[in-house]
């Protein structure tokens, strides 16, 4: 995968924080280099999964990088502007619970388990001239297992819009 200008500034960004030993606020027992990868690196949408079974347990790190894929991560071919970092910064994982066609959206039936998950975010989008950022979004995004076993996001409940700025490049 080639990187463009504005995905080496974000890396070497990256790697800034790293020596200066920022983790980027993740929680799971990761390594400060590992959660920061897993919250703003080069990302491959949509995520490669495992199968795995309705009712099956949690998967934290996986969930970070299908809310970064849901909120519109991506990279640019090089020469082009407009890459999109999302930082997943916390994920609380709720108690699970039933599905209900009331609360509920995508292809779950009444048996299917329902994992609400809490997650901060921000997102980013890079241009040649500034930055976008909206810092801090939060919401709940209800995970459940679809009929191809992979964790899909549901319906989701806004908590907190992000708190938009543009940030000019010097």
């Amino acid at each position: 995968m080639k990187m463009t200008t504005v995905t080496r500034r974000g890396w070497m960004l990256v790697a800034a924080m790293l020596v200066a030993g920022c983790s980027g606020g993740e929680s799971g027992g990761q390594s400060g280099e590992a959660s920061q990868a897993a919250s703003t690196g080069p990302l491959e949408c949509p995520v490669k999964q495992s199968k795995v079974e309705n009712g099956a347990k949690p998967d934290e790190a996986l969930f970070r990088r299908i809310i970064r894929c849901a909120k519109g991560a991506k990279t640019v071919p090089e020469g082009q502007e407009g890459a999109v970092e999302v930082e997943v910064k916390s994920v609380d994982i709720g108690s699970s619970r039933p599905w209900s066609y009331r609360q509920d959206s995508g292809t779950g039936q009444a048996d299917t388990i329902v994992n609400p998950v809490k997650a901060t975010y921000t997102v980013r989008t890079l241009y040649r001239a500034a930055t976008e950022e909206e810092a801090d979004w939060i919401r709940v995004l209800n995970f459940y297992v679809d009929s191809f076993g992979e964790w899909r996001i549901g319906s989701e409940e806004p908590v907190k819009p992000g708190d938009a700025k543009r940030i000019p490049k010097s």
